[in-house]
């Protein structure tokens, strides 16, 4: 099982490392899958049997919501679990020599988030471009990494 940095404070969290899916403001990772798993719900408008599940993603404060749609129930869970996983990869914080990397070499791909020298700088290489941006705030290169 491979470790990765985190700086949440959470169960899975040791010594700054966690096994990938960090807390979701302030749940446990498997609190939010199980409580997503209870909200599962028969389609009562389709023809064939279907399932869904409105899932709202918690690692933001704005509106984020996806409709989870499966044949069985356990199709349904299986996609929620991937969709908080793919969540949960979202922004990573790193060293000013780690961003350096990631703009000179473009890997690895993923968002990024530095604080230098009080400049909240973004780094978007989702695409392998490593797209840049300096922000006054936290909250606002947060959004525009997410946008």
């Amino acid at each position: 099982m491979k470790l990765v940095k985190c700086d949440r404070k959470c169960q899975s969290n040791k010594d700054g490392f966690c096994i990938g899916m960090p807390c979701f403001l302030g749940k446990e990772v498997e609190e939010v899958i199980n409580e997503s798993r209870r909200n599962i719900q028969r389609d009562n408008t389709s023809k064939t049997e279907k399932y869904y599940c409105v899932l709202q993603n918690p690692l933001v404060e704005y509106h984020d919501t996806k409709v989870i749609y499966g044949s069985l129930p356990e199709i349904v869970k299986r996609k929620i679990t991937a969709q908080l996983k793919k969540w949960a990869l979202g922004i990573s914080t790193v060293t000013s020599e780690e961003a350096s990397k990631i703009i000179e070499t473009r890997k690895p791909k993923g968002m990024f988030y530095l604080l230098d020298n009080g400049v909240h700088v973004g780094i978007d290489n989702r695409t392998g471009d490593a797209w840049t941006e300096d922000f006054k705030s936290k909250a606002a290169c947060s959004k525009w990494l997410r946008s």
